[in-house]
């Protein structure tokens, strides 16, 4: 059974995720995450700092209906739900924990967990399915029922604003007994600090935070020669992206020429935006200047002749 906790503040609800590999987390251990990678995830949970988003729009009313899409599920398909105020813990394996929304009770199944997720119309069709979840959200809730000795979940998702999807998991034991080799295995390389290898070019900016503190003395790199490649790598693409910029802004010229002051253009397989902006403060000394979009236009579908 899962060790049940009963945080009475949100600072003690944040030290104890702070603490575990969350059902929010679990996806960067297999590179399946979208909003970071195992190694920025190995240095947040080093240095015991919480992981926080900026929070948008979307997610900010996704909150405030929470309660209002599990109710109304619930009504649909004639079964009761109840919040899950508890954080739970995984039994056996330490650091394995996880928060949760709703869970559905008095089903013949036995108690499960709903997940509440409000998507986008664009972002439902081009990364769900009527049966499948994106591959970070099926394995959140696979953490879950592990975390939480549950059988099944379902996932619903308010999409658009006024459709409601619902996918039905059941808990694969293969996929729990991979989760909790994982989590351990990170704890381990947490304290034999042995972090993972960066992916270079999706923790560049993480990589940049991390090592923004300057004032020490000057590093002799002269014998390394990997530094000498990489460095005159540096430097040759940043000689190219100069000229690139300069020849960038000659063709935007030239365009401007062309469509003078109109605030758009059609090409021949392009469209031109190019609308007058005003400074957002009028006291401001900068002038209005016209932003500039090149984007293209895909062709229209052949209707089939009948």
């Amino acid at each position: 059974m899962p060790i049940v906790l009963s945080p009475k503040s949100e600072a003690e609800w944040l030290e104890y995720r702070v603490s575990d590999i969350t059902s929010s987390d679990v996806a960067a251990l297999f590179d399946l995450s979208p909003y970071l990678t195992r190694f920025e995830l190995w240095h947040l949970k080093k240095a015991a700092t919480v992981l926080t988003f900026e929070e948008s729009e979307r997610m900010k009313w996704g909150n405030r209906l929470e309660a209002a899409i599990a109710l109304g599920l619930a009504e649909d398909e004639s079964y009761k739900v109840r919040n899950m105020r508890r954080y739970l813990r995984h039994d056996t394996v330490a650091g394995m924990g996880s928060s949760f929304d709703y869970e559905i009770v008095g089903n013949v199944k036995g108690p499960g967990i709903l997940e509440i997720k409000v998507v986008d119309y664009l972002i439902y069709r081009d990364q769900w399915s009527d049966k499948e979840a994106p591959d970070h959200i099926e394995i959140q809730i696979q953490h879950q029922m592990e975390v939480a000795n549950r059988d099944w979940t379902k996932i619903g998702a308010l999409v658009g604003g006024n459709t409601l999807k619902q996918i039905e998991r059941e808990r694969d034991k293969g996929v729990g007994e991979a989760l909790r080799d994982a989590v351990a295995d990170f704890w381990h390389s947490i304290e034999t600090d042995n972090p993972p290898d960066p992916d270079w070019e999706r923790d560049a900016d993480f990589i940049s935070k991390l090592y923004s503190r300057g004032g020490g003395p000057v590093a002799d790199l002269s014998k390394d020669s990997e530094a000498a490649q990489l460095a005159n790598a540096y430097a040759l693409i940043s000689k190219r992206m100069t000229r690139l910029d300069k020849k960038k802004k000659a063709i935007k010229a030239q365009l401007l020429t062309k469509i003078d002051n109109a605030d758009a253009a059609i090409l021949d397989g392009f469209k031109v935006s190019a609308k007058e902006v005003a400074p957002a403060d009028i006291s401001y000394t900068r002038e209005a200047y016209r932003g500039f979009r090149v984007n293209p236009i895909k062709p229209k579908a052949k209707k089939e002749a009948a």
